[in-house]
């Protein structure tokens, strides 16, 4: 075996640590807020839990209050340092919200879009795009 193709086992032995260490670390309760930026900055405390299963991210979010919806059941995937997940808005009126947050540390920040669903109606409601901020609530799991 050269030294080359062992450095090269090592360096991707290496990238696979990296890659599984975020996800498999990610998986607790955040804690947070979330700021609609299309509507006025409306704020709401926002609380999720999440659940990771190799690249899979399941779990659940709840939006407190009623001035900004989609709190529910929460599916998506998660890759490096980066968490994508999904959903519903909990309100005829909007598509389901895509949350796309960036992992550092016990911090996670990012946006989030939804489009409204108003077929069959005159109302003109803008998509509504926001911004997130949730803090590890619970260490993850030791191993």
């Amino acid at each position: 075996m050269t030294t080359f193709s062992i450095i090269k086992k090592m360096s991707c032995v290496g990238i696979a640590a990296v890659l599984c260490s975020c996800s498999d670390n990610t998986s607790g309760i955040w804690k947070g807020t979330c700021s609609n930026i299309t509507s006025g900055g409306m704020t709401a405390d926002v609380t999720a839990h999440i659940v990771v299963s190799g690249k899979k991210v399941s779990g659940s979010l709840i939006i407190e209050g009623k001035a900004l919806v989609g709190s529910g059941e929460l599916k998506g995937n998660i890759a490096n340092n980066t968490i994508s997940f999904i959903v519903d808005s909990n309100n005829g009126m909007f598509n389901p919200l895509i949350w796309t947050g960036t992992i550092s540390g016990d911090t996670i920040t990012g946006i989030y879009r939804t489009e409204p669903n108003l077929k069959g109606t005159e109302m003109r409601i803008p998509p509504q795009d926001g911004r997130f901020t949730l803090t590890r609530e619970t260490p993850p799991a030791a191993k």
